[in-house]
């Protein structure tokens, strides 16, 4: 393949200047974010996406549209979903450090429009904004929904707090004319969480089974025997944790709503390796977060008197890798804290939501939901709603006094913006949704 030169950039054809946003604000702002809003582009490229066959429809919806669709695979799981038939897909099977030279000359031989790929900041997918960006190329990002559930996140240039969202104000989105409808559901789709782990386990099985085929593919997250293991620990956990936890999420979810002296305050933890907390944020590890929580709020409440109650919830995503409950002891004991700090795995949000004085999250989606809900969210990453006017600004030593109030008109302002801009009502993993 010929390689990038200043010639081939020169060349290059003119990006489509149609965007997202203007295709929207010709259908009257009554729906969510739908595929047929995306220009057409002739050539299309799709690398890595999410565990199961959505790329694949994604692929065939793209051809019925008359475009050119080349699909790169990177492991055997990969050829599983998106079985390598004809030149329309390359197995690639080089070392990370000849991707981006590979990449650039299959964007320029194949001149390819747009590149479709599912979390931005995978290895293999962290070259290709700048790459794209220099060849006139637009990029879409599919992530998690922001809002869930029944839908899923597409957004162009990134996800996240690489999302344009990020660099915007909330005057500009407070003043967008959609701001203030929020568009109905069309479809609901069942919990799809037994459907990404079916995918997830295949694709697992399929990787692992074949690992010589791509010898020097590293994976994200890892694809040999310890994923299995990590699994079934999961799967124990989740029952364990059921009994186990049964008696404190009862007392919960069926206490009153606690008065102003005694108030619950919900920490959400990330998956101990997303990029939330790898890349957009300043903490080294979980545990670090749990430690800088529970020592500002014991500086709160050994100084206020108060009889507030700290809860630190574990992400389900991360059952079967991690385990914190003896760290919070022991954090909570030096504290002082030992029944201030309630670690508990899997319990109802919207009813706890209900309950909570405040949220302190590092980017999590969860501090949407709070927000949506009226709850005073603290964010202590790097994300796109953290915005003045959205999230509590000051310090988290600050938040547990400061009273805060959530401005509803703003946060419903903000969400009806990423339910039209960003939001696509459907799922990601049930092979029920059809791309439209």
């Amino acid at each position: 393949m010929a390689y990038l030169n200043a010639e081939l950039i020169d060349r290059r054809a003119p990006s489509p200047a149609s965007t997202i946003r203007r295709a929207i604000r010709q259908d009257g702002f009554n729906r969510t974010l739908l595929f047929s809003d995306l220009p057409n582009y002739s050539d299309i490229l799709l690398l890595q996406g999410p565990v199961g066959p959505f790329f694949s429809k994604l692929g065939h919806y793209w051809r019925n549209r008359g475009a050119k669709v080349t699909k790169v695979n990177f492991n055997s799981g990969d050829d599983l979903f998106y079985p390598p038939i004809g030149h329309s897909v390359i197995q690639y099977k080089g070392r990370l450090s000849h991707w981006p030279q590979f990449l650039t000359s299959l964007l320029v031989e194949r001149s390819i429009r747009a590149v479709f790929l599912f979390g931005d900041f995978r290895k293999i997918h962290q070259p290709v904004h700048s790459l794209c960006e220099a060849l006139g190329i637009d990029v879409f990002v599919f992530e998690e929904g922001y809002i869930r559930p029944d839908r899923f996140t597409l957004e162009k240039s990134g996800v996240n707090y690489h999302s344009m969202l990020s660099q915007m104000n909330m005057d500009a989105i407070h003043n967008q004319r959609e701001s203030g409808h929020e568009p109905p559901i069309k479809r609901h789709y069942a919990n799809s969480y037994w459907y990404m782990v079916r995918w997830a386990i295949a694709y697992w099985f399929r990787g692992l089974r074949n690992q010589s085929h791509y010898p020097d593919y590293t994976h994200h997250r890892h694809l040999d025997a310890r994923m299995g293991l990590r699994w079934t620990r999961a799967f124990l956990r989740y029952w364990l944790y059921k009994l186990s936890e049964y008696s404190v999420k009862s007392r919960l979810l069926h206490s009153k709503k606690q008065d102003a002296n005694s108030r619950y305050f919900l920490v959400p933890l990330q998956v101990h390796d997303d990029a939330q907390m790898t890349a957009h944020s300043d903490f080294t590890s979980i545990e670090e977060v749990i430690e800088t929580v529970i020592s500002s709020f014991s500086t709160h409440i050994h100084n206020s008197k108060r009889s507030d109650i700290l809860i630190i919830k574990h992400h389900p995503m991360d059952r079967g890798h991690t385990n914190f409950k003896r760290f919070i002891r022991d954090i909570a004991k030096l504290y002082r804290l030992e029944q201030r700090v309630i670690y508990v795995h899997d319990l109802s949000l919207p009813a706890l939501l209900g309950k909570v004085s405040g949220c302190i999250t590092v980017n999590s989606t969860i501090g949407l939901q709070a927000l949506y809900r009226n709850v005073p969210t603290i964010n202590l990453g790097r994300s796109f709603y953290d915005k003045p006017g959205i999230t509590f600004q000051g310090t988290l030593d600050e938040f547990w006094y400061s009273e805060a109030k959530v401005d509803g008109e703003k946060v419903k302002a903000l969400r009806n913006y990423l339910l039209h801009h960003t939001q696509v009502n459907g799922s990601l993993y049930d092979p029920a949704y059809q791309i439209d």
